[in-house]
């Protein structure tokens, strides 16, 4: 059964701080667990995980949550969240590397179901993330990306990296990377997972 196309008026944007998008906690924390367990994130989530996770987005009031909403249902959202607030081993990775934290803004998520994208989810996304930053006085943005290898078993044929879309939008690769463990759908264990940064200047 083929997916009707839908009309981008039917699509409605609403931006919140941390604090008041904890009341989505649960529409959040299911985007989240279902659109990255397919490749390349492999990501075998679960409510406790995501609660200690969002936890730090919540908390900040200089966190913005830009939900999507079809008819009343949470459908994409995306975050972002100033580097010098509490990041742990990402706020550490920049440390290391000798950035100015003072400077960047983390994108932490970009998500928009399929039935929904190619309406221009993520140029709308990156566009209130770049203002936002505006208003907190930072001048970048950062995101990150799973490497994954070339030959791998799971990645589908048809499969797109989602940084070479950024990279058309003027971002390039920063040449760090971390590692970060989460359960993977594939093994079923937790596995440490290589992330590469990615960043832009705030236009």
């Amino acid at each position: 059964m083929s997916i009707p196309k839908l009309n981008r008026a039917e699509l409605e944007y609403k931006s919140y701080t941390g604090p008041e998008a904890r009341e989505f906690f649960e529409d959040i924390a299911r985007l989240r667990i279902s659109e990255f367990k397919p490749y390349p994130y492999l990501y075998d989530g679960n409510i406790s995980c995501e609660r200690q996770y969002l936890e730090s987005y919540f908390v900040c009031p200089d966190t913005l949550i830009i939900l999507v909403f079809d008819q009343g249902q949470v459908v994409g959202f995306s975050s972002s969240i100033p580097l010098v607030a509490d990041m742990g081993e990402i706020k550490n990775t920049f440390v290391n590397a000798n950035y100015n934290l003072e400077q960047w803004l983390y994108i932490g998520e970009v998500i928009i179901q399929d039935p929904y994208q190619r309406q221009g989810a993520l140029n709308k996304f990156l566009e209130e993330h770049g203002k936002h930053a505006q208003n907190l006085g930072l001048t970048k943005l950062t995101a990150m990306f799973v490497d994954r290898p070339a030959n791998h078993t799971l990645k589908p044929k048809d499969y797109f990296p989602t940084e070479l879309l950024f990279e058309k939008k003027g971002w390039r690769d920063l040449q760090i990377d971390i590692k970060l463990k989460w359960k993977q759908v594939d093994t079923g264990q937790e596995e440490n997972n290589t992330l590469s940064f990615w960043g832009a200047e705030v236009l």
